[in-house]
């Protein structure tokens, strides 16, 4: 399995931006990213650290945050970078990272990985997916609620959880998530669009 990154915040200017990493990489990239070979991060802390540049040429301070697996949202090795919502930091972050060995992730990826590693069935990666896409706090509160009605919803929802997780999250069940699936081979690698 590779290593993927994506901005995990809205496009434009913010206070703060994300930039978010998982695979079996994403430790080796932090320690590439912050010019510290010996860094242990302790998962689940954040820690203030400057990214730079392999030139040395400082790009961001920003809060680094590490998740081992398989206790993050993906169930790898995940990597959260808050750093200025620059778009111009953001991008230095995101091909800074892309270089040190991360693959761009496409829409929905994420999520897919965490429907493979028995962190959610399709239904809550559906939910992620309607909350994302939430443009009403009416909708955004019909999640919660439905949410918390599928955890109780019914006695073999459990027993059908555990059969998916051990089955895993194949990409032809993703794809009805809607989250641009289809651009995925059998290996699960992300097709570019095109042209």
């Amino acid at each position: 399995m590779d290593t993927i990154v994506a901005i995990a915040t809205s496009v434009g200017r913010s206070a703060i931006g994300v930039v978010r990493l998982s695979g079996p990489a994403s430790l080796q990239i932090l320690r590439a990213l912050v010019h510290d070979s010996s860094f242990a991060p302790e998962p689940r802390k954040l820690y203030l650290k400057e990214i730079a540049k392999e030139s040395g040429e400082t790009i961001d301070s920003a809060l680094v945050g590490y998740f081992a697996a398989p206790h993050s949202f993906s169930g790898e090795d995940m990597l959260e970078i808050s750093c200025h919502g620059s778009p111009v930091v953001l991008r230095g972050v995101l091909d800074l990272t892309q270089r040190l060995g991360a693959r761009l992730a496409g829409p929905g990826e994420f999520t897919l990985r965490a429907c493979r590693n028995g962190k959610m069935n399709l239904a809550q990666a559906e939910g992620v997916r309607d909350l994302v896409n939430a443009h009403t706090e009416s909708a955004s509160s019909h999640w919660h609620k439905s949410s918390r009605a599928r955890r109780a919803a019914s006695p073999l929802e459990g027993a059908v959880i555990s059969v998916e997780s051990r089955i895993g999250c194949n990409t032809s069940r993703c794809a009805v998530t809607s989250f641009t699936f289809s651009r995925l081979n059998a290996s699960g690698k992300y097709l570019p669009s095109p042209q």
